[in-house]
């Protein structure tokens, strides 16, 4: 796999999937929905999202009668609704899979109301004329559509996206990489120093993203639910290889 994300270190095979990736990173999103302006970061994607504008509904819940346009969305629809480990809402009709969603759900219905404005709809305030909106991504990449906020962006973008070039060589396992701090970062992984201790079992890591995922197993958070048999895990790209299962 020669395409190595800097940012993450994922390794790709093709330079197209990279760049896919990359997008998460980036927050690019490309495809447009031409009915309701929604962008999407892969053509797969938003091909999925425009079954939503369709009037014609395949799928229907014996439980609640709703329609759906995909069977995926379907099935989710059942997991999240009408089955025995879905978490619902007390005060409204939602439900999530996930404890951690509901709770972070609960605390909108607690949020203090807005007072009134005694000022607001009096005949003596004038009100003020709106400025004028400035562009929220005035940094634009001259070889694609990307535009961000920041500069330091455009350069990791142009970067990752449209330089091929590996400059920065590990002198251990000759990976190559695109930045010095990604090179830095990677060179963790062969280091004997265990800088990342875990308080709980002592056991130590030589790299944040490895001592990240091992915390998430002493905490129990499998955040990546699968739509069709309800199975739940820790990182991503457990749940896609499971996903090729069904």
């Amino acid at each position: 796999k020669p395409f190595i994300c800097g940012i993450c270190s994922k390794a790709f095979g093709q330079h197209s999937n990279i760049i896919l990736h990359m997008r998460s990173h980036t927050g690019e999103k490309p495809y447009i929905c031409d009915v309701c302006s929604k962008g999407f970061s892969g053509k797969s994607d938003l091909n999925r999202h425009k079954n939503i504008h369709s009037v014609i509904k395949k799928y229907w819940c014996d439980d609640c009668k709703r329609g759906f346009n995909d069977n995926s969305g379907f099935r989710r629809h059942k997991l999240i609704y009408h089955s025995a480990i879905s978490k619902k809402c007390t005060i409204c009709p939602k439900s999530y899979l996930a404890q951690k969603d509901l709770d972070r759900h609960m605390k909108t219905h607690n949020k203090p109301e807005k007072k009134p404005n005694p000022t607001k709809d009096s005949p003596t305030m004038v009100p003020e004329k709106p400025l004028a909106k400035e562009d929220s991504k005035p940094h634009k990449c001259e070889q694609c559509n990307f535009a961000c906020s920041k500069r330091s962006n455009l350069r990791k973008h142009i970067a990752y996206v449209h330089c091929l070039e590996r400059f920065y060589k590990c002198d251990i396992c000759f990976k190559g990489f695109k930045s010095s701090w990604a090179l830095k970062r990677h060179k963790q992984v062969h280091s004997e120093e265990k800088i990342f201790q875990c308080e709980l079992c002592e056991k130590g890591f030589n790299d944040t993203g490895s001592f990240k995922y091992h915390m998430k197993s002493h905490r129990g958070e499998r955040s990546y639910h699968c739509e069709i048999c309800a199975k739940s895990f820790i990182l991503k790209s457990d749940l896609k290889k499971h996903m090729s299962s069904h």
